[in-house]
């Protein structure tokens, strides 16, 4: 028989969930199974607070390490979002992992203000405060 695979190469139960939860929010009350997700997706809500816990199976090259848990906190209409990597043998945070999800979420930005704007008009902005801030 095959052996079982799971989101992330490692199975979050939750009991690891919520021991982060409660290490990270200060509490796990209300900690439920995301319905519609594969195994080991959990999320509590914090009146306009979404927080989602689950493993992290995004596909980076440049990753730290491929087994990490990935918490991210949404509040309800707001356009950002704060997202945190864990590892699930220790609970603790991975920085690096973190480094490496903002510097591609500014790309990903970057690249879409220079589709929407044009490579000329971004490239006069960018000179003219590189001159008004004498760089």
């Amino acid at each position: 028989m095959p052996k079982k695979c799971y989101p992330g190469g490692f199975r979050l139960t939750k009991k690891t969930a919520a021991a982060l939860a409660v290490r990270e929010l200060g509490t796990a009350r209300g900690l439920e199974r995301e319905p519609g997700m594969p195994e080991g997706y959990f999320h509590i809500t914090f009146g306009n607070l979404d927080v989602r816990i689950f493993p992290d199976a995004s596909d980076s090259s440049h990753r730290s390490s491929s087994r990490l848990i990935q918490m991210s906190i949404d509040l309800n209409g707001g356009p950002d979002r704060i997202v945190q990597f864990f590892y699930p043998d220790t609970l603790e945070l991975c920085p690096a992992e973190e480094d490496i999800y903002r510097r591609a979420k500014g790309r990903e930005a970057l690249e879409n203000w220079i589709e929407r704007e044009g490579v000329e008009k971004c490239r006069r902005t960018v000179e003219e405060t590189a001159r008004l801030l004498g760089l």
